[in-house]
């Protein structure tokens, strides 16, 4: 209990002087960090290459001209307890080959408050949370026979403790079907940089960086293979991810995958996993991701209709 409270302390500390100096008026670097890694349990399972693949609930989180590939409307949820700490990650989707509409939250609850005894030690005296959402509202077309393109507005919304901050953001997408077997993926996520605004007495503002992410899928084997790699740039920084799925007696598909978190990762540190049943219309999907804070075990749910 004391480590994960701990782990709580330091998740939330940059955010917590943040609205507790209110003077302050240098915009942070970083903001809606949530939102870097993303959601979606089979682009997870996959290491994070995806932004050319994008054919699930996800997509609008990856890349948002995927959902006008897709042919059926499709409801997702996900849930994750990541690190295994007690950050809960919740996903729910709504697409449609044109539209689509995502909200995405994590949360962390029970952050002990703490002040200084008469003893110099810390005593505890209550408790508070801390809340990160994000509203996707994504719209996709085929542009040409093998080109599709999608743009999502997302909404960001942000409470920790007794402060709140929101901002909105702009993301641009597509896919290009290069021959039957090659597909390249290309996605701009807040386009010009996005901010949050919190609702201190200075009006903290907390930049989030535009990122860029291209990548390409090549599906062998009649398409029961598949092999994808991406590489996100941000703020001059390369990440790249390595992902592969297979597909077996047409229900059951197997993925692996190395997810980069930073520079200071090499390729390879961080390996993932996952696996897919698909029965008729619906498809369940776990994926197995690893890290130093803990493992995070990430399950969904797809129907389509």
């Amino acid at each position: 209990m004391l480590k994960r409270k701990l782990i709580f302390f330091l998740v939330t500390l940059p955010g917590v002087i943040l609205i507790s100096l209110p003077t302050l008026s240098i915009a942070a670097d970083d903001g809606a960090a949530f939102l870097k890694i993303g959601e979606g349990v089979k682009a997870l399972g996959m290491g994070g290459a995806f932004v050319a693949i994008a054919d699930d609930g996800s997509a609008p989180l990856w890349n948002p001209a995927g959902i006008a590939r897709a042919k059926e409307k499709r409801i997702n949820a996900a849930y994750s307890d990541k690190f295994n700490i007690g950050i809960k990650n919740e996903f729910l989707s709504i697409i449609t080959p044109s539209y689509g509409i995502s909200l995405y939250k994590v949360g962390v609850g029970g952050i002990p408050e703490t002040l200084w005894g008469p003893d110099g030690s810390p005593q505890k005296i209550g408790s508070f949370s801390d809340e990160e959402n994000a509203l996707f509202l994504s719209f996709a077309f085929k542009y040409t026979p093998r080109l599709w393109i999608g743009i999502n507005g997302k909404y960001i919304y942000q409470k920790l403790y007794n402060k709140e901050a929101s901002g909105l953001g702009l993301d641009l997408g597509s896919i290009f079907q290069a021959t039957d077997s090659l597909s390249l993926g290309l996605t701009i996520q807040n386009i010009g940089e996005s901010r949050l605004k919190w609702n201190t007495s200075s009006s903290q503002t907390d930049k989030i960086a535009q990122n860029i992410k291209a990548g390409f899928a090549l599906r062998l084997l009649k398409n029961h293979l598949t092999l994808a790699a991406d590489v996100d740039n941000k703020k001059e920084e390369y990440l790249f991810h390595l992902g592969a799925e297979a597909q077996l007696f047409n229900s059951l598909f197997l993925r692996v995958g190395s997810f980069q978190y930073s520079p200071q990762n090499r390729i390879g540190d961080i390996l993932t996993g996952g696996l897919g049943i698909n029965i008729g219309k619906i498809q369940f999907d776990y994926a197995y991701i690893p890290h130093n804070l803990g493992t995070t075990h990430k399950f969904s749910f797809q129907t389509k209709f």
